[in-house]
């Protein structure tokens, strides 16, 4: 299955946000969950037939193919699946970023861009679409994340000073990238 063209709308968005606490959510969750969309064109990426992901760590992950290539099981995403099941630590990389750790379940794809051209790529099937394109559909996910936990209860950071300064990195670093990609 492939789908190429410069007018190819791409969907991308997350539904069924929650957090894993639930509705007695006290702000101790920093992981926000949910199911995700990607459609390119006609063309189905991620759909409602895969799993529930962090959608959180997925928002970062995908911000950062912005600026990178992301191939399954490259550094881009510390090993991760661009939409992970799960991130159980985020961790101060010390080189501006953070790394995430998280199980070997997921879903990957590949994510790369060749001039202003972006290919997305899972298993047998390719969509490409516009740098531009991507870029807002990115910005977009980004955007109803944020706005998730704008509207939760506020994130409490974890007591660990090690797990705190990991959720410090990965807001500053979300915030980074989403400012230089004009969010």
């Amino acid at each position: 299955m492939n789908s190429r063209g410069t007018d190819v709308e791409v969907t991308l968005q997350a539904t069924g946000l929650r957090w894993l606490a639930g509705d007695a959510d006290a702000g101790e969750d920093q992981c926000a969950h949910g199911l995700v969309r990607l459609d390119v064109g006609d063309l189905v990426l991620v759909g409602p037939e895969d799993e529930e992901v962090t959608v959180s760590a997925a928002g970062l992950f995908l911000l950062r193919t912005l600026d990178a290539d992301h191939l399954p099981g490259d550094l881009l995403t510390g090993g991760n699946q661009l939409f992970p099941c799960c991130g159980h630590l985020v961790i101060d990389d010390g080189s501006g970023g953070c790394f995430i750790s998280g199980c070997p379940m997921g879903v990957d794809m590949s994510v790369v861009t060749e001039g202003e051209s972006v290919t997305l790529r899972r298993d047998t099937t390719i969509a490409t679409t516009t740098r531009a394109q991507w870029r807002e559909a990115v910005l977009g996910f980004a955007r109803q994340i944020d706005a998730f936990y704008s509207r939760s209860v506020p994130r409490a950071l974890p007591d660990d000073e090690s797990d705190a300064a990991g959720w410090r990195r990965f807001w500053k670093e979300w915030r980074s990238r989403v400012d230089a990609a004009g969010g």
